[in-house]
């Protein structure tokens, strides 16, 4: 059986009787009709509506349709709002299907271990754009990337939406380090007089109370015994000494400064590590400090990689300021302060002097220090040879 769909129409005009006429005379199929008041109304097929508009243009009548009274419109009418509703459930489930795929790789805390060799290892665990991230194993990734990156020394594997973050810690290495599979001497980094000798590895080449200049060995790693048979080893050790450095501070009467007008707060769209604005205008045409928190959707408590992100900008303009000699000398005094802070921290500062010079601008400070604290560095015994780092 064929259901079709109905549509009730009123008509009205002054060639009326013509229309009703014109709608008897055609093939069109009229049920229920009545003639009251001026008034011409029916039911007809859907099919036939466009006939009927054609008679109804011909004669100058106006039609009204008044409802479509039949199951099949009625299921037709909520249609829409059904694809409204499918297309939600649809939406959301691609989302969920799309926050469980590795759309994002984001490598945090390395500085010398390269992304590169983080992002190899964490391949050769199955961990790649485009991987099912419920069927990672990210403990197992852990401890695997650890282990094939020995610099490594703490790795932790999480997933938000469809982006995996990763976060490494690293071995500190100090400056002219040298892997201790590698044999080296300890050479002098200054100009100093040795102060004190802690020897752990290693032919010590100075004493206590020896002067040494820049680049001498202080710590051998060619051990000779009595018979001239030599060994070659990663020396070890620590040499303090007292040295001499130099500093120049400076400081300008005249200087700019921040000065903070007004707070400006703006939102973006988060859709899967692309930023959409949610504003008209600039991102960004004024100087300011930038600070932001993303808050992502979830989905029966599964966070999705979708979210709002709220930027705020601390506006400022540079304004002009003249200062004192008074107060320009507590600034330079506050600067080799947090200098010593910084770059003295792990030594001792025998003596200062300070050299003050006034000109027209501004005001400088040359500052002498005697320092003392370790004086060593690592050296390759054979400087052409590279560092290889095989395993244990």
């Amino acid at each position: 059986m064929k259901i079709r769909r109905i549509v009730s129409f009123t008509a009205r005009g002054t060639r009326l009787t013509e229309f009703i006429n014109a709608v008897h005379e055609s093939d069109i199929i009229c049920i229920s009709q009545r003639c009251s008041h001026g008034e011409y109304s029916g039911k007809i097929y859907y099919t036939d509506l466009e006939k009927l508009k054609k008679e109804a243009l011909k004669y100058r009548i106006d039609m009204y349709l008044e409802q479509y009274n039949s199951g099949v419109y009625k299921v037709m009418r909520y249609r829409a709002r059904y694809g409204i509703v499918i297309g939600m459930v649809f939406t959301a489930f691609f989302i969920l299907a799309m926050s469980n795929i590795a759309l994002r790789i984001e490598v945090n805390g390395n500085s010398y271990v390269s992304d590169s060799e983080i992002l190899e290892a964490l391949e050769d665990n199955g961990i790649k754009h485009g991987a099912f991230i419920p069927f990672l194993d990210l403990s197992l990734a852990e401890f695997e990337v650890k282990r094939a990156i020995e610099d490594l020394t703490w790795v932790a594997i999480r997933n938000r939406g469809g982006k995996i973050i990763v976060d490494v810690k690293e071995f500190e290495h100090n400056e002219g380090s040298v892997h201790s599979n590698i044999p080296c001497n300890i050479v002098s980094v200054r100009d100093a007089q040795i102060v004190s000798v802690r020897l752990h590895r290693g032919q010590c080449e100075v004493a206590e109370g020896s002067a040494v200049a820049k680049g001498d060995v202080l710590i051998s790693g060619i051990q000779v015994n009595d018979q001239n048979d030599f060994t070659v080893a990663h020396a070890e050790g620590e040499i303090i000494g007292d040295y001499v450095e130099k500093e120049k501070f400076i400081r300008f009467f005249e200087s700019e400064k921040k000065e903070y007008t007004k707070k400006i707060r703006k939102s973006y769209l988060d859709f899967f590590g692309f930023r959409i604005p949610l504003f008209i205008g600039n991102r960004r045409d004024f100087n300011a400090d930038y600070s932001e928190k993303t808050d992502f959707f979830t989905v029966f408590d599964h966070e999705l990689p979708i979210g709002i992100v709220s930027a705020q900008y601390d506006v400022y303009d540079f304004v002009t300021s003249v200062d004192t000699e008074e107060r320009t000398a507590e600034y330079l005094e506050e600067q080799i302060y947090l200098y010593e802070k910084n770059f003295f921290e792990m030594c001792e500062i025998i003596d200062r002097k300070i050299e003050k010079q006034k000109y027209d601008d501004r005001l400088e400070y040359d500052v002498t220090y005697v320092v003392r604290g370790s004086i060593g560095t690592e050296k390759p015994v054979f400087p052409g040879k590279k560092e290889n780092r095989s395993e244990d």
